[in-house]
């Protein structure tokens, strides 16, 4: 059997393209993921508020509810 001792640059550059695409769409996929969480994290947040809000109008006596 014949085996190279070395790598040309051209072997190398292409090892280089395919990593760095492969870290790039890994680092893309990330940063999409972090931004819906974030949103997620915002909408609890203000569903939260907005119930807190309700429960204290509804324990409020009909004649003071206004707004």
């Amino acid at each position: 059997m014949f085996f190279l001792k070395g790598t040309s640059i051209i072997e190398a550059l292409v090892l280089i393209f395919v990593f760095s695409v492969a870290v790039l769409s890994f680092y893309s996929v990330f940063a999409v993921g972090a931004k819906y969480i974030l949103n997620s994290k915002n909408k609890i947040l203000a569903i939260s508020l907005a119930n807190q809000e309700m429960e204290k109008l509804r324990n409020l006596p009909y004649d003071q509810v206004a707004l």
